[in-house]
């Protein structure tokens, strides 16, 4: 089910920033809850056929479950899209033009499994190689922090996402856009390559496809709202919202954060 959405912006005035103890970095003062954090997105490229990609999926499972890959398991925050590198992959067919976009967006459709941490494409799958760069990601705090309320309404299964944005440090970026993107755990399928179980499945983009523009200056920051509904052949339960922020043209992801639909 193709959702709509609508969205409302407000422009703060410049803001004082001051450092505080917590992992989270520094605070926006005047938005609750509103921090920089050293969370990180790693988005993978994947097949329900696709042999090599099982390795890679162990390895992000690994991270999802908390087992201590990296240095803070619970700050790393997964996608994984399915593309149509083999044919009948169902959770590609289940939202082509979704998937289709974010394939081309990274050119991602020659290889599987591919790997981008903040957009930054990870090279060919090795675990090592790939802790040591996330790890790299975790020991920084990110320039813009991100706060998303969610309000789900399980009659209509609709709701609303309320999204704070807040540019903490750097340079203005001119060529922003926002992703909300809907995803499940726990889906189930026999795959050609022995995988059952598909964690961190892209379902749908609540924002357009390409992302929606923003504009957000150093030290301000910017309310949006996003009305959604979501599909009856998802399982709310497993279901969360990916929220970040990226450039268009280097493709740097500059805030995430992830929030439970049903909390």
């Amino acid at each position: 089910m193709k959702k709509v959405f609508l969205y409302i912006l407000f422009i703060f005035p410049a803001m004082t920033f001051f450092a505080c103890e917590s992992n989270d970095g520094r605070i926006v003062t005047g938005i609750s809850n509103l921090s920089a954090t050293n969370k990180t997105l790693v988005e993978l490229f994947t097949n329900t056929s696709c042999i090599p990609c099982v390795p890679a999926n162990e390895y992000l499972n690994g991270i999802l479950f908390l087992n201590g890959v990296t240095i803070n398991d619970t700050n790393v925050i997964i996608i994984r899209y399915h593309t149509n590198l083999f044919p009948a992959d169902p959770f590609y067919e289940y939202n082509i033009p979704d998937a289709n976009a974010r394939i081309s967006f990274y050119n991602a459709a020659s290889s599987n499994p591919r790997g981008y941490l903040k957009g930054t494409f990870m090279g060919l799958y090795n675990a090592n190689n790939w802790t040591n760069l996330i790890n790299q990601r975790l020991a920084t705090i990110s320039s813009f922090g991100i706060d998303a309320d969610n309000t789900y309404e399980p009659a209509t299964r609709s709701g609303n996402i309320d999204v704070v944005l807040g540019q903490i440090s750097g340079n203005q970026i001119n060529d922003l856009v926002i992703h909300v993107v809907l995803t499940e755990d726990d889906l189930y399928f026999m795959g050609q390559n022995g995988e059952t179980l598909f964690e961190n499945v892209m379902r749908d983009l609540i924002t357009p496809s390409s992302g929606l523009a923003v504009t957000i200056s150093p030290a301000q920051s910017v309310n949006l709202a996003f009305d959604y509904a979501i599909d009856t052949l998802i399982n709310i339960n497993k279901a969360h919202f990916v929220i970040f922020l990226q450039s268009t043209s280097t493709k740097e992801v500059f805030g995430v954060e992830r929030v439970k639909v049903l909390k």
